[in-house]
């Protein structure tokens, strides 16, 4: 399969967000002002993504390193361009050859994505939590408004439901017409900070000092 199809693939599962977005059966590629909102609606997606980035910092989630994976974006709608973060992904993006790897070769802590293009990454991302405890955090956002923004809420809260031991936190910021939902675990940072506490009880770092 050759760059240009996949190129073709990519922008038709954005135009399929665009239309879910609009509550439209499908974009109709001969109308120029149906062409226009779909640059506005990328655009609109691309600051977004950039607030939202803004959003984990003010949740404390560092996503900027290559211990995170972002799974299945491109050009148009990844978060991660600007940082060292790797991807996994079919579709072209403008990053470092070396960022980009395969699944089978990710030695990361956490993998993400958001507003994800296939059902089938979320599936993916719950597996790879229950099966062998990498962190993850999927992220949906977009305007108040939106056709489809409660139908996203709506699936946080049912994704939630299936972390096998609910170890997960989520968190939700309105602001104007803009809404940031987040779902994420932290079994690395927890499995960190027992290995702290296990290694400071070794050294006697830490006192048991009675309340009086």
């Amino acid at each position: 399969m050759g760059e240009e199809s996949i190129e073709e693939i990519y922008l038709d599962l954005l135009k399929k967000q665009f239309c879910e977005a609009k509550g439209l059966r499908k974009i109709d590629e001969s109308s120029k002002s149906d062409l226009e909102a779909l640059k506005k609606f990328i655009k609109e997606r691309q600051e977004l993504g950039r607030q939202y980035n803004r959003f984990l910092r003010f949740l404390g989630i560092n996503i900027t390193t290559r211990n995170t994976a972002e799974l299945d974006k491109g050009d148009y709608d990844s978060i991660i361009k600007d940082y060292d973060t790797l991807a996994i992904t079919p579709f072209p993006i403008d990053i470092d050859h070396d960022r980009i790897i395969d699944m089978k070769d990710a030695k990361v802590q956490r993998y993400i994505t958001q507003n994800p293009l296939y059902k089938e990454d979320i599936k993916e991302m719950i597996s790879l939590y229950n099966n062998y405890e990498n962190d993850i955090l999927i992220g949906m956002y977009g305007k108040t408004y939106d056709n489809d923004s409660h139908k996203k809420m709506r699936q946080i809260v049912t994704l939630s439901k299936k972390i096998k031991d609910y170890q997960y936190k989520t968190s939700l910021f309105k602001d104007n017409n803009n809404y940031f939902i987040v779902l994420y675990t932290t079994l690395m940072e927890t499995k960190r900070q027992f290995a702290q506490m296990k290694k400071a009880l070794e050294k006697g770092n830490i006192i048991d000092r009675k309340l009086r």
